[in-house]
């Protein structure tokens, strides 16, 4: 009787060997099973070329009396097999498909300047996403649309600081969004090369939707006003605050006394660009130290009543109230994150370079010019009218 690896009962049988037992399941393609004295028995599969050399490719353990055991090693081997006779017998894992698709761009676009700047784009999402996540050690073979799903859903969590910005949810979405383009753009060159089956697994996961830039409100000078008036006073020096420096509302809320510098007349502030060190105008140093009070360097600098220091929730509900209060028209697009840009834009208008405006708000020039470099040629039309030519 023939040896029998497609069932429990078959290999309960076998008599352990260092060679496997085959069993064919076309030309040149055969399931592998290797008997082991003790513990569960292991799985190959092995595919021969059309020069006749034969390849072999590990497919891990099973118990032997789990029911399906051999459909379901069939099943990875009929993957291997389909990828070997369409492309390549190699197995790689995602993190060398994503690091063979980054060398593909450097070596194909190396005269281009755009192909160089993607390269290192791509280089350095997989970096901070693949090499050393858990989807990168699996193999293209094994990848499923569910993998793909929760990697593209771990990159929205955890996001404390970021919340801090209004704005921040549909940011993180967008980005986790390019970061999945790029993902899939690497997964296809290596289905191109052969090393994967079918594209289905990364098909099916679709981008999060919703993630449109969202509108950018500017408040006027009448606006403002009517905004800081009716805050409550506890709420007033942190609206001062923001539109005196155009900080970021969490970079404010979490300075503390001791980052007011009162001799060189500075501020640090600390947020997702790092720490800087910004000057102050006149205005804003006499308001942050007045904030300041005589509480000790290890105090919030901006207090709340009870004496605490001000957080994302508690500023929005206080900020909402006064929004309310000042009959702004479509207040629902007025957040207070809407006194940094208001803050900028009046930098931009007034003439400030936007290389100084981009150190001070802890920005870089890319993002002012995209999204108030529109605003500096207006200014400059008034300045050319002021000149008189002949």
């Amino acid at each position: 009787m023939a040896d029998d690896i497609t069932t429990a009962s078959g290999r309960k049988a076998l008599k352990p060997r260092g060679a496997p037992y085959w069993e064919k399941r076309k030309a040149g393609c055969f399931i592998g099973y290797r008997k082991l004295t003790e513990g569960a028995g292991t799985w190959l599969a092995r595919w021969r070329d059309e020069a006749g050399k034969q390849h072999y490719h590990p497919i891990g353990s099973r118990l032997d009396d789990d029911r399906g055991t051999f459909d379901a090693v069939a099943k990875l081997a009929d993957e291997w097999f389909n990828q070997c006779e369409t492309g390549s017998h190699e197995v790689v894992t995602v993190k060398v498909a994503c690091a063979r698709y980054v060398e593909h761009l450097r070596v194909s676009k190396k005269t281009n300047e755009q192909g160089q700047k993607a390269a290192a784009d791509a280089a350095g999402r997989f970096k901070r996403l693949v090499d050393s996540a858990p989807i990168g050690r699996i193999e293209l073979g094994k990848l499923k649309t569910a993998h793909i799903k929760s990697w593209l859903d771990d990159q929205i969590k955890d996001t404390d600081d970021d919340e801090r910005d209004p704005d921040a949810e549909r940011r993180n979405r967008d980005s986790a969004n390019r970061n999945l383009r790029t993902l899939k753009a690497a997964l296809n060159f290596a289905y191109k090369q052969g090393l994967a089956s079918a594209t289905t697994p990364w098909d099916r996961v679709s981008q999060y939707e919703d993630v449109a830039q969202r509108r950018e409100r500017f408040l006027t000078a009448a606006e403002r006003k009517r905004i800081y008036a009716a805050a409550s006073p506890e709420l007033k020096p942190l609206i001062k605050a923001l539109m005196e420096t155009a900080a970021r509302p969490g970079e404010i809320a979490s300075c503390l006394v001791g980052d007011l510098n009162q001799t060189n007349q500075t501020l640090v502030l600390r947020g997702k660009t790092g720490r800087r060190t910004v000057p102050l105008s006149t205005n804003a140093f006499r308001h942050l130290k007045q904030c300041a009070g005589k509480r000790s360097v290890d105090e919030p600098l901006i207090v709340r009543d009870n004496g605490s220091a001000w957080d994302r929730y508690s500023w929005r509900d206080s900020f909402q109230e006064a929004r309310s209060a000042a009959n702004i028209v479509g207040a629902d697009e007025v957040v207070i994150y809407s006194l940094r840009h208001c803050a900028i834009s009046e930098m931009v208008i007034n003439g400030m370079d936007l290389m100084t405006v981009a150190r001070l708000a802890g920005t870089s020039i890319d993002m002012i010019n995209s999204h108030y470099g529109h605003l500096e040629p207006t200014h400059a039309k008034e300045q050319l009218n002021k000149i008189k030519m002949l």
